[in-house]
Protein backbone atom coordinates (compact mmCIF):
# COMPACT_ATOMS: atom_id res chain seq x y z
CA UNK A 1 0.00 0.00 0.00
CA UNK A 2 2.91 2.49 0.96
CA UNK A 3 4.55 1.73 -2.22
CA UNK A 4 1.63 2.24 -4.22
CA UNK A 5 0.88 5.55 -2.31
CA UNK A 6 4.32 6.44 -3.33
CA UNK A 7 4.00 5.85 -6.92
CA UNK A 8 1.22 7.48 -7.15
CA UNK A 9 2.18 10.45 -5.20
CA UNK A 10 5.55 10.30 -7.69
CA UNK A 11 3.36 10.52 -10.92
CA UNK A 12 0.89 13.84 -9.19
CA UNK A 13 4.10 15.48 -9.31
CA UNK A 14 4.57 14.57 -12.85
CA UNK A 15 1.43 14.88 -14.17
CA UNK A 16 -0.81 16.81 -11.68
CA UNK A 17 -4.34 15.09 -10.47
CA UNK A 18 -5.61 15.44 -13.31
CA UNK A 19 -8.47 15.46 -15.42
CA UNK A 20 -5.80 14.63 -18.03
CA UNK A 21 -6.31 14.51 -21.97
CA UNK A 22 -4.82 12.50 -24.69
CA UNK A 23 -4.78 14.11 -28.29
CA UNK A 24 -5.55 10.84 -30.39
CA UNK A 25 -7.54 9.29 -32.75
CA UNK A 26 -7.40 5.69 -30.98
CA UNK A 27 -9.95 4.18 -28.41
CA UNK A 28 -8.47 4.68 -25.14
CA UNK A 29 -9.36 1.85 -22.03
CA UNK A 30 -8.14 4.07 -19.26
CA UNK A 31 -11.36 5.32 -17.84
CA UNK A 32 -9.35 8.33 -16.05
CA UNK A 33 -8.51 9.47 -19.60
CA UNK A 34 -10.11 11.75 -21.58
CA UNK A 35 -9.67 12.26 -25.45
CA UNK A 36 -9.45 15.04 -27.83
CA UNK A 37 -9.20 13.94 -31.36
CA UNK A 38 -6.47 15.00 -34.09
CA UNK A 39 -8.35 15.64 -37.19
CA UNK A 40 -5.92 16.85 -40.62
CA UNK A 41 -8.93 16.26 -43.24
CA UNK A 42 -9.11 20.27 -43.41
CA UNK A 43 -5.05 21.26 -42.79
CA UNK A 44 -2.99 17.62 -44.06
CA UNK A 45 0.16 20.28 -42.73
CA UNK A 46 -0.91 19.68 -38.72
CA UNK A 47 -0.56 23.21 -39.13
CA UNK A 48 -2.49 23.63 -35.50
CA UNK A 49 0.10 20.85 -33.58
CA UNK A 50 3.17 23.11 -35.76
CA UNK A 51 1.75 26.40 -34.22
CA UNK A 52 1.61 24.97 -30.74
CA UNK A 53 5.20 23.18 -30.94
CA UNK A 54 6.32 26.53 -32.91
CA UNK A 55 5.43 28.24 -29.41
CA UNK A 56 6.70 25.68 -27.12
CA UNK A 57 9.94 26.02 -29.01
CA UNK A 58 10.84 29.32 -29.10
CA UNK A 59 9.81 29.48 -24.92
CA UNK A 60 12.35 27.23 -24.14
CA UNK A 61 15.43 27.68 -22.77
CA UNK A 62 18.28 25.33 -24.90
CA UNK A 63 21.03 24.88 -22.52
CA UNK A 64 24.02 22.57 -23.61
CA UNK A 65 24.72 19.29 -21.48
CA UNK A 66 28.38 20.41 -21.13
CA UNK A 67 27.81 23.40 -19.97
CA UNK A 68 27.34 24.29 -16.16
CA UNK A 69 24.45 26.11 -15.18
CA UNK A 70 24.56 28.38 -12.42
CA UNK A 71 21.50 29.74 -10.64
CA UNK A 72 22.04 33.13 -9.12
CA UNK A 73 19.79 34.17 -6.50
CA UNK A 74 17.35 36.85 -7.36
CA UNK A 75 18.42 40.32 -7.17
CA UNK A 76 15.68 42.72 -5.97
CA UNK A 77 14.21 44.64 -8.54
CA UNK A 78 15.08 48.23 -8.44
CA UNK A 79 12.78 50.89 -8.44
CA UNK A 80 12.62 52.86 -11.84
CA UNK A 81 13.20 56.59 -11.95
CA UNK A 82 10.05 58.85 -12.33
CA UNK A 83 7.71 56.34 -11.13
CA UNK A 84 3.90 58.28 -10.08
CA UNK A 85 4.08 58.63 -6.09
CA UNK A 86 1.35 57.18 -4.30
CA UNK A 87 -1.92 59.10 -4.39
CA UNK A 88 -1.06 60.89 -7.69
CA UNK A 89 -2.25 59.71 -11.21
CA UNK A 90 -0.64 59.87 -14.68
CA UNK A 91 -1.72 59.64 -18.10
CA UNK A 92 0.32 58.05 -20.92
CA UNK A 93 -0.28 59.07 -24.66
CA UNK A 94 1.40 56.26 -26.34
CA UNK A 95 1.59 58.23 -30.02
CA UNK A 96 1.42 61.83 -30.08
CA UNK A 97 0.64 63.52 -34.21
CA UNK A 98 -0.11 66.95 -34.08
CA UNK A 99 -1.76 68.13 -37.55
CA UNK A 100 0.20 67.91 -40.63
CA UNK A 101 2.07 65.35 -42.20
CA UNK A 102 4.35 62.98 -39.85
CA UNK A 103 6.51 59.94 -40.86
CA UNK A 104 5.31 57.02 -38.72
CA UNK A 105 7.61 54.70 -39.71
CA UNK A 106 11.08 54.03 -40.56
CA UNK A 107 13.17 51.45 -42.47
CA UNK A 108 16.92 50.22 -42.06
CA UNK A 109 18.83 47.95 -43.58
CA UNK A 110 22.62 46.02 -42.01
CA UNK A 111 24.74 44.13 -43.08
CA UNK A 112 26.99 41.50 -41.10
CA UNK A 113 28.22 37.94 -41.00
CA UNK A 114 24.81 36.59 -41.18
CA UNK A 115 24.06 38.71 -44.29
CA UNK A 116 21.61 41.47 -45.06
CA UNK A 117 18.60 42.36 -42.62
CA UNK A 118 16.01 45.12 -43.16
CA UNK A 119 13.86 46.36 -40.83
CA UNK A 120 10.67 48.27 -40.11
CA UNK A 121 9.73 50.15 -36.97
CA UNK A 122 6.84 52.36 -36.00
CA UNK A 123 3.32 52.41 -36.48
CA UNK A 124 3.17 53.16 -40.25
CA UNK A 125 -0.25 54.34 -39.97
CA UNK A 126 -1.31 55.55 -43.71
CA UNK A 127 -4.04 57.71 -45.07
CA UNK A 128 -6.41 55.02 -46.00
CA UNK A 129 -5.65 53.13 -42.82
CA UNK A 130 -7.30 56.23 -40.66
CA UNK A 131 -10.63 56.34 -39.98
CA UNK A 132 -10.50 59.93 -39.57
CA UNK A 133 -8.26 62.76 -40.61
CA UNK A 134 -8.68 65.01 -37.28
CA UNK A 135 -5.58 65.20 -35.13
CA UNK A 136 -6.28 64.34 -31.51
CA UNK A 137 -2.62 65.32 -30.47
CA UNK A 138 -3.85 68.93 -28.55
CA UNK A 139 -7.25 67.25 -27.09
CA UNK A 140 -5.20 64.32 -25.70
CA UNK A 141 -2.83 66.74 -23.86
CA UNK A 142 -5.58 68.98 -22.55
CA UNK A 143 -7.52 66.27 -21.44
CA UNK A 144 -4.37 64.35 -19.82
CA UNK A 145 -3.38 68.37 -17.97
CA UNK A 146 -6.66 68.64 -17.02
CA UNK A 147 -7.89 65.10 -15.13
CA UNK A 148 -4.10 64.13 -14.54
CA UNK A 149 -1.25 65.08 -11.99
CA UNK A 150 1.39 63.80 -14.71
CA UNK A 151 1.15 63.50 -18.22
CA UNK A 152 3.69 60.96 -19.85
CA UNK A 153 4.75 60.99 -23.80
CA UNK A 154 7.05 59.01 -25.47
CA UNK A 155 10.37 60.22 -26.63
CA UNK A 156 9.47 60.68 -29.44
CA UNK A 157 6.75 62.90 -29.21
CA UNK A 158 9.17 65.92 -27.57
CA UNK A 159 9.28 67.74 -30.95
CA UNK A 160 5.83 67.46 -31.37
CA UNK A 161 5.09 68.15 -27.75
CA UNK A 162 6.95 71.52 -27.77
CA UNK A 163 5.16 72.83 -31.13
CA UNK A 164 1.67 72.13 -29.77
CA UNK A 165 2.22 73.59 -26.48
CA UNK A 166 4.62 76.38 -27.57
CA UNK A 167 5.66 78.66 -24.98
CA UNK A 168 3.75 76.48 -22.14
CA UNK A 169 6.37 73.55 -22.95
CA UNK A 170 9.08 74.65 -20.84
CA UNK A 171 6.95 75.81 -18.02
CA UNK A 172 5.56 72.39 -17.60
CA UNK A 173 8.64 70.29 -17.69
CA UNK A 174 10.21 72.62 -15.20
CA UNK A 175 7.18 72.21 -12.97
CA UNK A 176 7.64 67.83 -13.89
CA UNK A 177 3.85 68.02 -14.95
CA UNK A 178 5.34 66.79 -18.37
CA UNK A 179 7.69 63.58 -18.20
CA UNK A 180 8.75 61.58 -20.92
CA UNK A 181 9.65 57.74 -21.84
CA UNK A 182 12.54 57.09 -23.78
CA UNK A 183 13.01 52.86 -24.76
CA UNK A 184 16.47 52.42 -25.39
CA UNK A 185 15.32 48.56 -27.61
CA UNK A 186 12.71 48.84 -29.75
CA UNK A 187 10.25 46.27 -31.20
CA UNK A 188 11.06 46.10 -35.26
CA UNK A 189 10.19 43.21 -37.65
CA UNK A 190 13.09 41.49 -39.30
CA UNK A 191 13.78 40.34 -42.81
CA UNK A 192 16.31 38.27 -44.02
CA UNK A 193 17.07 39.68 -48.02
CA UNK A 194 14.12 38.52 -50.13
CA UNK A 195 12.45 36.67 -47.70
CA UNK A 196 8.66 37.31 -47.30
CA UNK A 197 8.15 36.02 -44.37
CA UNK A 198 10.30 37.75 -41.10
CA UNK A 199 10.41 37.80 -37.60
CA UNK A 200 9.74 39.93 -34.31
CA UNK A 201 12.64 41.30 -32.61
CA UNK A 202 14.24 43.93 -30.35
CA UNK A 203 16.93 46.94 -31.87
CA UNK A 204 19.19 49.22 -29.65
CA UNK A 205 20.22 51.70 -31.92
CA UNK A 206 23.88 52.45 -31.08
CA UNK A 207 26.42 55.88 -32.23
CA UNK A 208 29.12 55.62 -34.76
CA UNK A 209 31.57 55.48 -31.69
CA UNK A 210 30.17 51.88 -30.86
CA UNK A 211 27.09 49.45 -30.14
CA UNK A 212 26.07 51.16 -26.72
CA UNK A 213 22.56 53.61 -26.41
CA UNK A 214 23.63 57.30 -26.94
CA UNK A 215 23.36 59.50 -23.92
CA UNK A 216 19.97 61.41 -23.06
CA UNK A 217 22.36 64.73 -23.69
CA UNK A 218 22.63 63.66 -27.18
CA UNK A 219 19.30 62.52 -28.17
CA UNK A 220 17.47 65.81 -26.74
CA UNK A 221 20.79 67.87 -28.73
CA UNK A 222 18.95 66.09 -32.01
CA UNK A 223 16.03 67.33 -31.39
CA UNK A 224 16.66 70.94 -30.55
CA UNK A 225 19.14 73.23 -31.18
CA UNK A 226 19.80 76.32 -29.64
CA UNK A 227 18.95 79.73 -30.74
CA UNK A 228 22.13 82.24 -31.71
CA UNK A 229 22.56 83.97 -28.89
CA UNK A 230 20.56 81.82 -26.25
CA UNK A 231 22.97 78.94 -26.09
CA UNK A 232 22.80 79.51 -21.98
CA UNK A 233 19.29 79.31 -21.33
CA UNK A 234 18.82 77.00 -23.92
CA UNK A 235 21.55 74.25 -22.37
CA UNK A 236 19.48 74.71 -18.57
CA UNK A 237 16.16 74.04 -20.59
CA UNK A 238 17.98 70.74 -21.61
CA UNK A 239 18.81 69.88 -18.02
CA UNK A 240 15.51 70.62 -16.75
CA UNK A 241 14.63 68.00 -19.61
CA UNK A 242 16.73 65.25 -18.84
CA UNK A 243 15.85 65.47 -15.54
CA UNK A 244 12.12 64.70 -16.53
CA UNK A 245 13.09 61.87 -19.14
CA UNK A 246 12.68 58.21 -17.44
CA UNK A 247 14.66 55.37 -19.59
CA UNK A 248 13.46 52.35 -19.58
CA UNK A 249 16.06 49.31 -19.91
CA UNK A 250 14.11 46.34 -19.37
CA UNK A 251 12.92 45.43 -23.00
CA UNK A 252 15.41 42.28 -23.25
CA UNK A 253 13.97 41.40 -19.59
CA UNK A 254 10.93 41.45 -20.33
CA UNK A 255 11.51 39.74 -23.71
CA UNK A 256 8.67 41.83 -25.27
CA UNK A 257 8.65 39.59 -28.84
CA UNK A 258 7.76 36.86 -27.01
CA UNK A 259 5.01 38.91 -25.41
CA UNK A 260 3.74 40.16 -28.62
CA UNK A 261 3.73 36.25 -29.96
CA UNK A 262 1.67 34.85 -27.08
CA UNK A 263 -0.96 37.38 -28.07
CA UNK A 264 -1.35 37.04 -31.67
CA UNK A 265 -1.66 33.23 -30.63
CA UNK A 266 -5.14 34.41 -29.32
CA UNK A 267 -8.16 33.72 -32.20
CA UNK A 268 -9.59 37.44 -31.32
CA UNK A 269 -6.59 38.76 -32.21
CA UNK A 270 -5.34 36.93 -35.07
CA UNK A 271 -8.91 37.61 -36.79
CA UNK A 272 -8.72 41.43 -35.90
CA UNK A 273 -5.19 41.27 -37.73
CA UNK A 274 -5.86 38.95 -40.88
CA UNK A 275 -3.69 36.47 -39.88
CA UNK A 276 -3.89 33.29 -41.82
CA UNK A 277 -3.56 29.62 -40.22
CA UNK A 278 -0.70 29.11 -41.78
CA UNK A 279 1.79 31.84 -40.50
CA UNK A 280 3.22 30.05 -37.15
CA UNK A 281 3.33 32.31 -33.99
CA UNK A 282 7.66 33.16 -34.81
CA UNK A 283 6.25 34.40 -38.20
CA UNK A 284 5.95 38.14 -39.34
CA UNK A 285 4.67 38.27 -43.06
CA UNK A 286 5.74 41.35 -44.89
CA UNK A 287 2.43 42.30 -45.66
CA UNK A 288 1.27 42.34 -41.79
CA UNK A 289 4.49 44.22 -40.31
CA UNK A 290 2.81 46.99 -39.29
CA UNK A 291 -0.39 45.21 -38.04
CA UNK A 292 2.12 43.33 -35.52
CA UNK A 293 4.15 46.57 -34.37
CA UNK A 294 1.05 48.30 -33.59
CA UNK A 295 0.20 45.01 -32.10
CA UNK A 296 3.30 45.25 -30.30
CA UNK A 297 2.97 48.88 -29.59
CA UNK A 298 -0.19 47.86 -27.42
CA UNK A 299 1.63 45.56 -25.36
CA UNK A 300 4.83 47.42 -24.83
CA UNK A 301 2.45 51.12 -23.84
CA UNK A 302 1.08 47.82 -20.89
CA UNK A 303 4.99 47.14 -19.98
CA UNK A 304 5.47 51.18 -19.41
CA UNK A 305 2.16 51.39 -17.74
CA UNK A 306 3.10 48.80 -15.07
CA UNK A 307 6.59 50.12 -14.80
CA UNK A 308 5.93 53.81 -13.55
CA UNK A 309 2.57 53.17 -12.06
CA UNK A 310 0.57 54.70 -14.28
CA UNK A 311 -3.44 54.70 -14.23
CA UNK A 312 -4.36 54.98 -17.63
CA UNK A 313 -3.29 54.98 -21.19
CA UNK A 314 -3.97 56.75 -24.65
CA UNK A 315 -4.01 54.40 -27.54
CA UNK A 316 -3.84 54.91 -30.86
CA UNK A 317 -6.11 54.31 -33.77
CA UNK A 318 -8.04 50.48 -33.39
CA UNK A 319 -5.86 50.17 -29.94
CA UNK A 320 -8.99 49.82 -28.03
CA UNK A 321 -10.69 46.77 -29.71
CA UNK A 322 -7.25 44.83 -30.35
CA UNK A 323 -6.33 45.75 -26.73
CA UNK A 324 -10.25 43.97 -26.03
CA UNK A 325 -8.82 41.27 -27.88
CA UNK A 326 -5.39 40.90 -26.63
CA UNK A 327 -6.05 41.51 -22.83
CA UNK A 328 -9.65 39.93 -22.94
CA UNK A 329 -11.57 42.88 -21.68
CA UNK A 330 -14.13 45.43 -22.37
CA UNK A 331 -13.75 49.33 -21.78
CA UNK A 332 -15.65 51.50 -19.54
CA UNK A 333 -18.23 53.78 -21.07
CA UNK A 334 -17.28 56.87 -19.24
CA UNK A 335 -13.99 58.27 -20.43
CA UNK A 336 -11.76 60.98 -18.85
CA UNK A 337 -12.26 62.99 -22.15
CA UNK A 338 -15.80 63.24 -21.30
CA UNK A 339 -15.63 65.21 -18.20
CA UNK A 340 -12.36 67.20 -19.06
CA UNK A 341 -15.29 68.17 -22.20
CA UNK A 342 -18.07 69.35 -19.92
CA UNK A 343 -16.15 71.20 -17.71
CA UNK A 344 -14.23 72.55 -20.73
CA UNK A 345 -18.18 73.46 -22.91
CA UNK A 346 -20.79 71.52 -21.67
CA UNK A 347 -21.19 69.10 -23.77
CA UNK A 348 -19.51 65.62 -23.33
CA UNK A 349 -18.04 65.11 -26.61
CA UNK A 350 -16.51 67.77 -27.89
CA UNK A 351 -12.39 68.05 -29.20
CA UNK A 352 -10.97 70.34 -26.76
CA UNK A 353 -8.22 70.36 -29.34
CA UNK A 354 -10.64 72.34 -31.61
CA UNK A 355 -11.21 74.94 -28.81
CA UNK A 356 -7.59 75.35 -27.98
CA UNK A 357 -6.47 76.16 -31.75
CA UNK A 358 -9.33 78.98 -32.09
CA UNK A 359 -7.29 80.74 -28.86
CA UNK A 360 -3.82 79.63 -27.43
CA UNK A 361 -4.27 81.36 -24.54
CA UNK A 362 -6.41 78.83 -23.31
CA UNK A 363 -3.73 76.90 -22.52
CA UNK A 364 -2.77 79.24 -19.69
CA UNK A 365 -5.98 78.64 -18.22
CA UNK A 366 -5.34 75.52 -17.76
CA UNK A 367 -2.25 75.54 -16.35
CA UNK A 368 -3.62 78.01 -13.44
CA UNK A 369 -6.56 75.47 -13.47
CA UNK A 370 -4.37 72.69 -12.29
CA UNK A 371 -3.04 74.90 -9.98
CA UNK A 372 -6.19 75.29 -8.10
CA UNK A 373 -8.53 73.84 -5.13
CA UNK A 374 -10.38 73.19 -7.77
CA UNK A 375 -7.98 71.24 -10.21
CA UNK A 376 -6.91 69.42 -7.52
CA UNK A 377 -9.73 68.43 -6.06
CA UNK A 378 -11.05 67.15 -9.71
CA UNK A 379 -7.90 64.87 -10.36
CA UNK A 380 -8.16 63.44 -7.14
CA UNK A 381 -12.06 62.64 -7.88
CA UNK A 382 -10.48 61.14 -11.43
CA UNK A 383 -8.50 58.84 -9.59
CA UNK A 384 -10.53 57.38 -7.44
CA UNK A 385 -13.27 56.46 -9.78
CA UNK A 386 -10.69 55.23 -12.65
CA UNK A 387 -11.43 51.69 -13.35
CA UNK A 388 -8.12 49.97 -12.47
CA UNK A 389 -8.52 47.46 -10.36
CA UNK A 390 -6.31 49.16 -7.71
CA UNK A 391 -4.19 50.95 -10.79
CA UNK A 392 -2.03 49.11 -11.87
CA UNK A 393 -4.49 46.50 -14.53
CA UNK A 394 -4.00 47.67 -18.38
CA UNK A 395 -6.65 46.24 -19.32
CA UNK A 396 -9.13 48.28 -17.51
CA UNK A 397 -7.71 51.53 -17.88
CA UNK A 398 -7.48 52.46 -21.78
CA UNK A 399 -8.12 55.66 -22.92
CA UNK A 400 -8.63 56.48 -19.40
CA UNK A 401 -12.28 54.28 -18.48
CA UNK A 402 -13.99 55.64 -15.79
CA UNK A 403 -16.20 53.29 -13.44
CA UNK A 404 -18.41 55.94 -12.37
CA UNK A 405 -18.97 59.37 -12.98
CA UNK A 406 -18.04 62.24 -10.60
CA UNK A 407 -20.40 63.79 -8.49
CA UNK A 408 -21.74 67.32 -10.48
CA UNK A 409 -20.64 69.11 -7.73
CA UNK A 410 -17.22 68.48 -8.28
CA UNK A 411 -17.83 68.91 -12.11
CA UNK A 412 -19.97 72.55 -11.71
CA UNK A 413 -17.19 73.88 -9.33
CA UNK A 414 -13.68 72.52 -11.46
CA UNK A 415 -16.22 74.22 -14.63
CA UNK A 416 -16.64 77.65 -12.77
CA UNK A 417 -12.96 77.54 -12.03
CA UNK A 418 -11.88 76.95 -15.52
CA UNK A 419 -14.34 79.43 -17.21
CA UNK A 420 -12.96 81.93 -14.52
CA UNK A 421 -9.53 81.30 -15.92
CA UNK A 422 -9.99 81.35 -19.16
CA UNK A 423 -10.17 84.84 -21.67
CA UNK A 424 -13.99 85.75 -22.91
CA UNK A 425 -13.87 84.80 -26.35
CA UNK A 426 -13.18 81.16 -25.15
CA UNK A 427 -15.77 80.80 -22.85
CA UNK A 428 -18.30 82.09 -25.47
CA UNK A 429 -16.96 79.85 -28.33
CA UNK A 430 -18.80 76.70 -29.06
CA UNK A 431 -16.74 73.40 -29.75
CA UNK A 432 -17.64 71.87 -32.72
CA UNK A 433 -19.16 68.36 -31.50
CA UNK A 434 -17.34 66.34 -33.96
CA UNK A 435 -14.81 64.44 -31.59
CA UNK A 436 -18.10 62.20 -30.51
CA UNK A 437 -16.71 58.97 -28.86
CA UNK A 438 -13.30 58.56 -28.11
CA UNK A 439 -13.40 54.61 -29.39
CA UNK A 440 -14.82 55.38 -32.39
CA UNK A 441 -11.52 54.18 -33.89
CA UNK A 442 -12.26 50.64 -33.07
CA UNK A 443 -13.47 49.66 -36.35
CA UNK A 444 -10.38 50.71 -38.04
CA UNK A 445 -8.70 47.34 -38.08
CA UNK A 446 -10.80 46.30 -41.00
CA UNK A 447 -8.96 49.65 -42.86
CA UNK A 448 -5.90 47.50 -41.63
CA UNK A 449 -6.81 44.48 -42.76
CA UNK A 450 -8.27 46.21 -46.34
CA UNK A 451 -4.23 47.90 -46.74
CA UNK A 452 -2.06 44.83 -45.99
CA UNK A 453 -4.83 42.67 -48.48
CA UNK A 454 -3.31 45.59 -50.64
CA UNK A 455 0.49 44.80 -50.09
CA UNK A 456 -0.06 41.06 -50.01
CA UNK A 457 -1.10 41.12 -53.80
CA UNK A 458 1.05 43.67 -54.74
CA UNK A 459 4.22 41.44 -53.29
CA UNK A 460 2.49 38.08 -55.40
CA UNK A 461 2.45 40.41 -58.49
CA UNK A 462 5.98 41.44 -58.36
CA UNK A 463 6.91 37.36 -57.50
CA UNK A 464 4.32 36.46 -60.60
CA UNK A 465 2.11 34.40 -58.40
CA UNK A 466 -1.61 34.04 -58.81
CA UNK A 467 -4.63 33.58 -56.51
CA UNK A 468 -4.41 29.87 -57.30
CA UNK A 469 -0.93 29.63 -57.26
CA UNK A 470 1.38 28.50 -53.82
CA UNK A 471 0.94 30.93 -51.36
CA UNK A 472 3.84 33.04 -50.79
CA UNK A 473 4.27 32.14 -46.77
CA UNK A 474 5.50 28.55 -48.02
CA UNK A 475 2.24 26.59 -46.72
CA UNK A 476 2.04 24.69 -50.13
CA UNK A 477 -1.76 26.15 -50.18
CA UNK A 478 -3.28 28.16 -53.18
CA UNK A 479 -3.34 31.83 -52.31
CA UNK A 480 -6.90 32.52 -52.47
CA UNK A 481 -7.58 29.59 -49.96
CA UNK A 482 -4.59 30.36 -47.41
CA UNK A 483 -3.75 34.10 -46.22
CA UNK A 484 -5.67 36.13 -48.64
CA UNK A 485 -9.19 35.16 -47.19
CA UNK A 486 -7.93 36.35 -43.54
CA UNK A 487 -7.48 39.75 -44.87
CA UNK A 488 -11.09 40.74 -46.46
Amino acid sequence: MIRLLNEDAASKSLFGSGPHFVVTNQPIPVASLRRIGYLIKLHPDHRAALSVLDYIAQSATPQDSGTAVVHKAAASKPVPDHIVPPGRTAYYISDLTPPGTWQTSQEISAKGGAGEIKGSFGLGFTNDEVPFRESSALHDLVVGLVCFDYVYLPFSAIGPASILLGGLFEELVGSDALRFIHNQAQIGVLFRKGEAVGYLGNVVGGTPQGPEPAPLSDLIRKVFRPVLGREEAAEDTFEKLERVIAVYRRADEIDLPSLVRSALLMPAVSSLLGIGDAILPTQAPRWLRYPYLRLGHLVQTAALYTEYGIQAAKVPFGGVQLTTAAFGIQTAELQADHLASYIFSGPYNSDLGSLVRQDMSIMRGVSRFRASAEGESFRREIGQVLATEGGREFNASVNAGLSRSIPVAVLQRAQNRLLKLMTESARIARVPAVWNDARQSDSSTQYWRAKSQKMLVEKCTARGIGKNDPCICGSGEKLRLCCFPPLR
